[in-house]
């Protein structure tokens, strides 16, 4: 006659692994994703991944993205242009101490000022090149700088 626990030990032994099963499935899993991955679908080669439907806000594909415009000086160069918060800032600043307190501003009037603000540092920029020139240099100097304000 067995006992009891011998019979409840035989039963924990010979019961199956879930976990040693997971680990070979995910196994598995893995070499067929890696097989999918490394096989070349030589008809779909070169077009564009199809996009999937997932609706994010209304907008298949989700939200669109506005294009920033590149910005280009007289001379042809890219530049980047000054942040919408640091030019808000200072109009919000330059409106507290005139005396208009907690004004807003429209998202047109911030990308006019942004836009006076780029052809502000473009002439700034041409100016000190003048002044340099002038004085038969090619390095602008602290002293062209504070000529320049104080005209």
């Amino acid at each position: 006659m067995r006992s009891p626990v011998i019979d409840d030990i035989h039963s924990v032994l010979n019961a199956p692994n879930s976990v040693a099963d997971d680990i070979a499935l995910m196994h598995a899993k893995s070499r067929q994703e890696m097989e999918a991955v490394t096989q070349i679908d030589f008809e779909t080669l070169g077009r564009e991944p199809e996009k999937t439907d997932d609706d994010v806000m209304g907008y298949p594909h989700g939200r669109p993205r506005k294009k920033k415009k590149a910005r280009i000086s007289r001379h042809n160069i890219e530049y980047p242009q000054l942040p919408a918060a640091f030019v808000r800032q200072v109009a919000h600043t330059a409106m507290q101490t005139t005396g208009f307190v907690n004004q807003r501003i429209s998202a047109d009037t911030l990308e006019a000022l942004t836009q006076a603000s780029d052809w502000y540092f473009e002439q700034l920029g041409d100016d000190l090149a003048a002044y340099a020139n002038h004085a038969n240099r090619r390095t602008i100097e602290e002293r062209d700088v504070i000529t320049l304000m104080n005209r």
